[in-house]
């Protein structure tokens, strides 16, 4: 039998549904068998005012959300990814493009990841550097040298650790202060900020 993975997988996922479907009629959530939400096309959705969230930004945070999952970064402590930053000693280097920044190869960075997801088992945790890969990496890397800055790539990820929103946002800011400093600098050039905003 061929594809005999993909066979597998769909019918643990048959099972799941079902499984979801007979809690929900235990806890009386559905009613005359109807599912308990709507589905509607996106093209459907209009702004009715200025604070109506754009449907661009909507379908932006279901797909962060999606690589959240993936990356399993959600259920690591941004107190230890802080942690993880600071004890990591990574030189400085020129990359020819102005002020040096700490940049580390992949296959080191892998050890970095590997120190944040100690929880996860083998398999889980290549799936998750498979996502990194795709989505953080493939952008940050887009010439194909090798190496990655690892202050940008910090402050790439900590949005989607566990967390508060401020302790998260005070983590990026350190991150893009950490990746050009030796001799603790307080300064954060504004290129550096648009850098950051356009590599997300």
């Amino acid at each position: 039998m061929t594809k005999r993975m993909e066979v597998y997988d769909a019918i643990a996922h048959l099972k799941m549904l079902q499984k979801g479907r007979k809690s929900k009629k235990a806890n009386g959530d559905e009613a005359d068998g109807q599912a308990e939400f709507v589905v509607v096309e996106p093209s459907k959705f209009k702004r009715i005012g200025r604070k109506t969230t754009l449907r661009q930004d909507l379908a932006n945070a279901l797909e962060i959300r999606v690589f959240q999952r993936l990356s399993r970064f959600d259920r690591c402590s941004i107190e230890e990814m802080k942690k993880v930053m600071t004890e990591t000693n990574v030189p400085l280097s020129y990359s020819g493009g102005g002020a040096p920044v700490k940049s580390i190869r992949k296959a080191g960075l892998e050890v970095i990841l590997r120190k944040l997801l100690h929880f996860l088992k083998a398999d889980a945790f290549q799936g998750s550097v498979k996502a990194v890969n795709e989505k953080v990496l493939s952008v940050m890397d887009a010439s194909g040298s090798g190496r990655v800055d690892l202050g940008m790539f910090f402050a790439a990820i900590a949005p989607l650790f566990a967390g508060s929103t401020d302790r998260r946002k005070r983590v990026v800011f350190d991150a893009l202060l950490w990746r050009q400093t030796n001799e603790g600098e307080g300064t954060l050039i504004q290129e550096v900020m648009q850098s950051h905003i356009s590599s997300f």
